[in-house]
C-alpha cells in the first residue's frame, strides 16, 4: 500500500512537471534570461539567411552571427515551420520533447531496475533546467546537440554489449554512435568530448581491420569540419571569431560551474552517512588538487560581472554589488568554494578514459572562450551524471535519494531563477 501509494506522488509529480513545461512555453518564459533575446537578435536571423541562401555561400558569410557548428541552420533551413518566427519556435518546442524520452531509453539501456518510476523522474527532471527550457522555448541551438549526445550514448552502449557477444566485425553499432557523435559536433562544437571518446572505446583492445575501417569511417565523418575550419580560417564563424581569446579565469568558471551539480550527491552522502569515503588525501589526489589551486588563485576573476560565467559566479558578483561587499572578500570567498568542488570532483569521479577526455575538452574550451554561459554544461553535464561518467566506490545515482534529491535540486534551481528575474536588479 505504501509502494503504490509512493508510485502515485511520483506520476503525479511527474505529470506536473509536464505540465510546467507547457505552461512555460505558453507564458513565454524565459528563466535563463537569454532565450528571447537570443532568438530575436542572432537565431532567427540566422535561420532566415539560411533559408534565403546557399548554405555554401552562407557559411563564411558575415551576417552568420553564432559560435557553433551550423546544423541547427541547416535543419531549419527545410523545417517547413521555420517561416515564422511561432512556427520555428513551436516546432523546436516539441521536438525538445524528444530529450526527455531518448533519455529514458538510455537509462533503460544503462539501468536495468524494475522500478520504473525511478528512471521516469530523473529522466523528466531535465524539463526542470531553467536552460533547457529556455532553450526549447526560445528555438536556441542547445538542445539539438544535447539529443545527439543521448543517441550516440545509446548506440555506444548498444555496440559495447554486442561486442561481449561477438567481435566487432560487424561495424554498424559502433558507426551510428561515432554518426550521432559528430552529429553533436557540428550542432555544437563542445560535443567533440563524445567524438574523441567514442572512437577510442571501440577502437581500444580491438583488431588491426577494425582499427582501419573504423578510423576511415570516423575520417569520412570529420571531412566536413576540414571544410568548415578551412573556409572559416578558425573553429568558429567569421562574424564569432572575436570571442576567442586567451581566457584562463574560464578554469575557475567550469569548476564552478559543474560542482554546483554535486550539491544533491553530496548533501545524499550526508544523510546516508558515506560521505566519510569521499573525504581522503592519497598523494596523487592531493597533487592534483595542490597544482590546480595555485592556477585557480592566479586566475581569479578580477572584478564582477553580471551577464554570464555560471550561476554561482553570478550570484556572488550580485551579493558583491547589492551589498556593497568588496570584491576581494568574494573572490576569496570563490577560491574557497572552488577548492571544496575541486576536492569533491577529485573524490567522487573515477580518473578513466570518458571523466577525463570531458574535462580536458571543457578545459580548453573555457579558456579560449572569452565569455561562457551555464547552458554550456546544462542540463548536458546532468545527462551525463546518468548516462557517461564514472563514479567511485559504486555510487549508485539510479538509488531513489539521488532521483529525488536532483528533481528537488532542479526545482529549486528553476524557482530561484525565475524569481531573480522578477526581483533582483543589480543596482
Amino acid at each position: 500500500m505504501i509502494h503504490q501509494k509512493a508510485n502515485f506522488y511520483v506520476y503525479i509529480f511527474s505529470i506536473l512537471i509536464i505540465i510546467s513545461y507547457f505552461l512555460g512555453f505558453y507564458l513565454n518564459e524565459d528563466s535563463a534570461g537569454g532565450g528571447k533575446p537570443d532568438l530575436l537578435n542572432h537565431e532567427w536571423g540566422n535561420v532566415q539567411l539560411f533559408i534565403n541562401n546557399n548554405v555554401l555561400d552562407v557559411l563564411n558569410d558575415p551576417r552568420y552571427e553564432s559560435s557553433r557548428t551550423p546544423l541547427y541552420l541547416i535543419i531549419n533551413k527545410y523545417n517547413i515551420f521555420a517561416s515564422t518566427i511561432e512556427g520555428l519556435r513551436v516546432s523546436y518546442f516539441i521536438f525538445s520533447l524528444s530529450i526527455p524520452i531518448t533519455f529514458f531509453l538510455l537509462l533503460k539501456k544503462i539501468n536495468k531496475t524494475e522500478d520504473i518510476k525511478i528512471l521516469l523522474i530523473i529522466s523528466v527532471t531535465t524539463l526542470l533546467s531553467p536552460y533547457f527550457r529556455s532553450s526549447a522555448f526560445w528555438a536556441n541551438q542547445e538542445n539539438l546537440a544535447i539529443f545527439f549526445v543521448i543517441i550516440s550514448l545509446i548506440f555506444l552502449i548498444n555496440g559495447h554489449k554486442e561486442r561481449k557477444i561477438k567481435s566487432y566485425n560487424n561495424l554498424s553499432l559502433p558507426s551510428f554512435s561515432s554518426l550521432f557523435s559528430f552529429l553533436g559536433f557540428y550542432s555544437d562544437q563542445k560535443m567533440v568530448f563524445l567524438v574523441i571518446f567514442v572512437y577510442f572505446s571501440f577502437v581500444i583492445k580491438n583488431n588491426l581491420k577494425f582499427f582501419i575501417k573504423f578510423s576511415l569511417i570516423n575520417f569520412l565523418f570529420f571531412i566536413p569540419t576540414l571544410y568548415l575550419f578551412y573556409i572559416w580560417g578558425s573553429i568558429v564563424p567569421i562574424e564569432s571569431q572575436f570571442r576567442l581569446s586567451l581566457n584562463l579565469m574560464g578554469l575557475n568558471i567550469l569548476i564552478s560551474n559543474i560542482g554546483i551539480y554535486l550539491i544533491p550527491i553530496i548533501i545524499v552522502l550526508i544523510i546516508k552517512k558515506d560521505i566519510k569515503k569521499y573525504i581522503s588525501f592519497d598523494y596523487i589526489n592531493l597533487l592534483i588538487l595542490t597544482l590546480f589551486s595555485i592556477l585557480l588563485f592566479y586566475f581569479l576573476p578580477n572584478h564582477p560581472q553580471f551577464e554570464g560565467n555560471g550561476i554561482i559566479f553570478k550570484l556572488l558578483s550580485v551579493i558583491s554589488n547589492n551589498f556593497n561587499i568588496d570584491w576581494t572578500l568574494i573572490k576569496f570567498l570563490y577560491f574557497i568554494i572552488n577548492i571544496i568542488i575541486l576536492f569533491f570532483l577529485l573524490n567522487i569521479f573515477e580518473k578513466n578514459l570518458e571523466n577525463l577526455i570531458y574535462l580536458f575538452s571543457f578545459l580548453i574550451i573555457f579558456s579560449i572562450t572569452s565569455f561562457t554561459y551555464q547552458s554550456y554544461v546544462d542540463p548536458l553535464f546532468f545527462i551525463l551524471l546518468f548516462g557517461y561518467f564514472k563514479l567511485k566506490n559504486k555510487i549508485n545515482l539510479f538509488d531513489a535519494e539521488y532521483a529525488y534529491a536532483f528533481s528537488i535540486f532542479y526545482l529549486l534551481i528553476l524557482t530561484s531563477s525565475i524569481l531573480f528575474r522578477k526581483f533582483i536588479t543589480i543596482l
